[in-house]
């Protein structure tokens, strides 16, 4: 395992590699959703898919966001576009990796949304895409005025907002008003799934109808009972569809 520190404006991404035994020409980049982190414990989501993928022959990348786990910065300031931008450096760094000709992408929640974005503006560097309960709703969340337990005014939205417990800054809810998360994403024509739990009270099921609408390479798998991050038995059977969809020749 490598531990890594990039720089992303100005502010430290810590982040790790995991190799598989034997030298591999593909790399999962894995990302973190809102209030999440790259994966401290054993049994974490991103930490379980990492040693899953890295013991089928998988090179792992995984970093925290600015403000969270080890990464520099204030994680009340972040906002969607800015995550895509670190994104953006970890790719970059990936990219440049020895060895490595294939990358595939995968995000959980909020992570799945930046992961299906970046795939969708560099769609020529990306082979594959896995979204885990992408948090595609925040767009329509921050539109209507409510998000999760939060009310707001849309058209006047506040300087600061209370959202899951976070105090967070009120340019996270302006740029998510606009942003073309299925029309960007819909830019990535490769080998894409989606997964969602039937049970997810975060993120409607129905959020994964606009994949499947705009992506013309979408293969949907729903768990049935799966919450939000996919707890208890259900977790092993994402780790296996995940892990065999992307080892799939």
């Amino acid at each position: 395992m490598d531990e890594v520190t990039l720089y992303n404006a100005g502010q430290a991404l810590r982040g790790i590699i995991e190799h598989p035994p034997t030298p591999s020409d593909t790399a999962v980049i894995l990302f973190h959703g809102f209030k999440g982190n790259r994966g401290y414990q054993p049994d974490d989501l991103l930490s379980q898919l990492s040693h899953a993928l890295v013991a089928s022959g998988f090179t792992t990348v995984r970093f925290d966001f600015s403000g969270r786990g080890h990464s520099e910065g204030n994680y009340q300031k972040m906002t969607i576009p800015q995550e895509i931008s670190e994104a953006d450096t970890i790719l970059t760094y990936t990219r440049q990796l020895p060895g490595i000709k294939y990358i595939y992408l995968l995000g959980h929640s909020l992570g799945g949304v930046i992961a299906g974005m970046l795939a969708g503006y560099y769609h020529d560097w990306i082979d594959r895409l896995v979204l885990l309960a992408p948090a595609v709703s925040v767009k329509e969340f921050a539109r209507q005025g409510q998000i999760w337990q939060s009310r707001f005014d849309p058209f006047h939205i506040p300087e600061q907002i209370m959202i899951d417990n976070v105090l967070m800054d009120g340019r996270f809810l302006r740029t998510a008003q606009t942003l073309p998360i299925m029309e960007t994403t819909a830019q990535f024509s490769g080998p894409m799934l989606v997964i969602h739990g039937t049970d997810d009270v975060v993120i409607p099921v129905s959020a994964v109808k606009e994949y499947q609408r705009y992506c013309m390479n979408c293969e949907v798998h729903l768990v049935r009972g799966g919450s939000h991050t996919f707890k208890g038995e259900n977790r092993s059977l994402v780790v296996q569809r995940v892990t065999e969809f992307l080892s799939r020749k």
